[in-house]
């Protein structure tokens, strides 16, 4: 395994709980990965740890914790947009009913949480992927993180897909982000889902770092980081995390409202179905990967 100091990507497993599949796919993350750090990014909603982190953390796999409590600390602005945003009933976060959701307008601050904790030990570090748990690659994930470095290798943002506002326009969040989209010609107006993604450091700490330290409104990220980027100008590049131009010839993000987990493992057996598939909300059969 390389050390952190020669380390130039590295994945972040995010989550706000560990399911006994969940450290099982962990480990096996962590063998498949090998020379790729691979930490835990863990939202904590209770005061307690759960144990799988203190097993994983023996097992190798490194952990970051942190919560709303830890944003106000060390993003006091953060934390005064989103107290703001609970008071306005207009904000684009009231109008979010789901608490779940909610958490998409300020989850990938960890990102530069982590950076700002440990980022000094990682001094080559220039890309963190960020994959949710229910987001699995059909294949050893060390090939997805090998062949985005190899095809897209100065990208700064790569998102499942792009959908622009004028081919999805029933997209609920469009109607809560009028000022920001207003900053947006039509063309560049999109948005992706973010359970998966890839983002150099310079784009987490030189471009979504000063937006969440000036105070601004608070934009839900699936248009939010498109948006931040696209702003950012020639600062700035986005792509898919196309699999297609990685040279695999299959289609890159297989989405519907669930797969099941057998479906997934068809797919991770037949190598020309390599892709991200999401969302696999039942992982219990990946015990049977060899």
């Amino acid at each position: 395994m390389l050390s952190p100091s020669t380390a130039d990507q590295a994945v972040f497993f995010a989550t706000h709980e560990i399911e006994p599949n969940d450290e099982r796919l962990l480990l096996r993350y962590k063998t498949e990965l090998d020379a790729v750090p691979l930490w835990v990014l863990y939202l904590r909603p209770k005061s307690r740890q759960p144990l799988a982190l203190q097993r994983l953390r023996t097992a190798g796999v490194p952990n970051f914790v942190w919560s709303r409590h830890k944003i106000g600390s060390q993003l006091p602005s953060l934390a005064a947009a989103l107290a703001r945003a609970e008071r306005d009933n207009a904000s684009a976060y009231s109008q979010t009913p789901e608490p779940n959701l909610k958490l998409y307008f300020f989850m990938h601050s960890a990102l530069l949480l982590w950076l700002r904790a440990h980022g000094s030990s990682y001094p080559r570090l220039r890309y963190m992927w960020r994959l949710e748990p229910d987001v699995l690659f059909a294949g050893p994930l060390a090939q997805l993180v090998s062949l985005a470095a190899q095809h897209v290798a100065t990208t700064d943002v790569l998102l499942p897909k792009l959908w622009l506002q004028e081919n999805v326009p029933r997209y609920v969040h469009w109607a809560r982000h009028g000022e920001l989209l207003a900053r947006l010609a039509p063309e560049n107006r999109t948005y992706s889902l973010v359970s998966a993604g890839r983002f150099s450091v310079r784009f987490i700490s030189e471009i979504l770092a000063p937006r969440w330290e000036a105070d601004e409104p608070l934009a839900f990220e699936e248009i939010g980081i498109p948006a931040a980027c696209t702003l950012a100008g020639a600062r700035c590049s986005m792509a898919t995390i196309s699999l297609a131009t990685m040279r695999v010839p299959t289609r890159n993000f297989r989405y519907r409202p669930e797969w099941s987990c057998d479906e997934y493992l068809a797919a991770r057996a037949w190598h020309a179905a390599h892709g991200l598939w999401h969302p696999v909300k039942n992982r219990s059969c990946l015990s049977a990967i060899t």
